[in-house]
Formats: structure tokens, sequence, C-alpha cells
């Protein structure tokens, strides 16, 4: 065995744990929620546009499609009067309020459960994974593959909805 041989081998483990050690730190950074504070005007504001997003899921859940259309509309304008930047710069570059305005009266209703599961994806992306916002959620229901936000502390169980006859199925994500 050479006498630098026991040399080449530490520096390749080294290589290799600060390797491991750089993507494990890149990874929580990608992953972990950022919880970022709101300015308390923004917060408020955040607040009051989940609040007309529960109504949209309260319409969705009992499916009124002409409260779903009109819920809709009354998301945008709130998610609008959001002062934050940030938050507008995103909701626009992710087509939240495209998403919204297709929500249309109709008699087939899966192609506006997709357009709430984007809205609710984006939002969470958005808002609910970047900052310190309590008790809203995102859940999702494996059967129709879809996902929701929910008040988890107003509804302790889960609303679905998307499957009038599978209301309960889904989970906290």
């Amino acid at each position: 065995m050479c006498p630098d041989c026991d040399k080449k081998i530490s520096f390749k483990k080294f290589v290799i744990t600060l390797s491991l050690v750089l993507i494990s730190l890149f990874a929580m950074k990608t992953f972990a929620k950022e919880n970022k504070t709101l300015a308390e005007e923004s917060k408020e504001q955040v607040l009051n546009s989940l609040k007309v997003y529960e109504k949209l899921h309260d319409a969705y859940y009992a499916y009124d499609n002409s409260k779903v259309v009109a819920q809709s509309q009354k998301l945008i304008k709130s998610l609008k009067a959001i002062t934050n930047k940030d938050i507008q710069s995103k909701l626009n570059s992710q087509n939240v309020y495209t998403f919204l305005k297709a929500i249309k009266v109709t008699d087939n209703r899966t192609v506006n459960d997709s357009l709430l599961d984007n809205v609710s994806k984006k939002i969470n992306k958005i808002i609910l994974s970047r900052y310190d916002i309590s008790d809203y959620n995102l859940y999702y229901c494996p059967m129709v593959k879809k996902h929701w936000l929910q008040n988890s502390k107003n509804m302790a169980k889960v609303h679905n909805p998307y499957a009038p006859d599978m209301k309960s199925c889904g989970s906290q994500m």
C-alpha cells in the first residue's frame, strides 16, 4: 500500500461528508417553513383573505355553483387588498388571479375543482409555507388527488370540498 493512500481516502471521505452536509442544509432551507413575519397590517389582510377563502371552501363543500363563483370573485378582491409587494408579486406570477377568474358557473364541476386545487396549492406555497400564519393548513385527499386549505382550529375534522360521497377523506399535510 502506498504511503499517500490514507491521505487520499481521508480527503475522499472529507469531500463526501462535506457534500452531504451541504445537500442537507440546502434541503432544510428549501423544504422548511420560512416563518417570516408579516407587518401587522399585511397579516390582517392575509387573515382576511383566508377567511374569504374559508367561505369559498364552504361553497365548494356544499357545492353551490353560483356561490362558488361569487366567493372566488370576493377572494380575488380580498387578495388584491394585500399590500405586501412580495406576496402580490408571487400571486401574480403564480397565476392565482387567473385561476380564480376561470372559476365559472358550469354543470361540470371537474374544471372548477382543478382550479380550486391549484389556487389552494399556490396560496399555501406563497403564504402559508413562508409566513407564520397559525390555524390554516394544507390538506390533501389521495382518492381525488386534490388539495385545499382549511382552518384546523375551526374545523378539527377533515372537510373535503371535492367529493360529496367522501367528505371526510383526506388529511393535513
